[in-house]
């Protein structure tokens, strides 16, 4: 009975010894799993921070851009309002110009009635006087005219390109921030 009782209790301990190394392989083989999900969480964690970083920077260059659109658009408009003040006093300037012709012309005329005595000659003249003073207005209303037309045209095309150069660059932005934000999510 002491000899079943040494064999069992020997059985007993190489069956404790088997468990006992199983379990320090499993122990072991935690270890090296905690230790790589360790790197792993370091890993997505550099990876998750990088991203953020990616985004904050995405933001900034947004955010830059709107300044310069609204900066190019504030500029533009301060170009239209010095266009428009350039194109008030050149208004101004014109109708003076106009007031003082219309003044000398009166002066010439007077001065032509003083020194004409023949009542033929004096009517002659003076129908040649005002066809040319009519035909001096008339090119000088055309040439307002297209002076006019040529401001507005040359506004609008430059209206039009800056416009455009803003809704161009919008759109690039506004792609690769799509892009960006997709790859963010995948």
């Amino acid at each position: 009975m002491n000899e079943e009782l040494i064999q069992n209790l020997v059985s007993a301990a190489e069956s404790l010894s088997r468990s006992v190394d199983r379990a320090e392989e499993k122990l072991k083989t935690q270890k090296e799993n905690n230790a790589k999900l360790q790197q792993l969480v370091f890993f997505l964690d550099a990876v998750a921070k990088r991203k953020e970083r990616q985004v904050r920077e995405t933001e900034v260059r947004v955010a830059k851009m709107k300044l310069r659109t609204s900066t190019m658009e504030m500029e533009m408009e301060t170009k239209k309002r010095e266009e428009k003040v350039r194109e008030i006093e050149l208004r101004a300037w014109l109708e003076r110009d106009d007031r003082k012709f219309e003044q000398l012309k009166e002066k010439r005329k007077k001065a032509l009635e003083k020194t004409t005595t023949d009542s033929s000659v004096t009517s002659a003249l003076n129908a040649l006087f005002e066809q040319r003073e009519e035909e001096d207005q008339e090119d000088q209303e055309e040439e307002r005219e297209n002076s006019k037309r040529r401001k507005e045209k040359e506004c609008e095309e430059t209206d039009q390109m800056w416009l455009q150069k803003a809704r161009e660059k919008v759109q690039q932005e506004l792609a690769k921030f799509r892009v960006e934000f997709l790859e963010r999510e995948s």
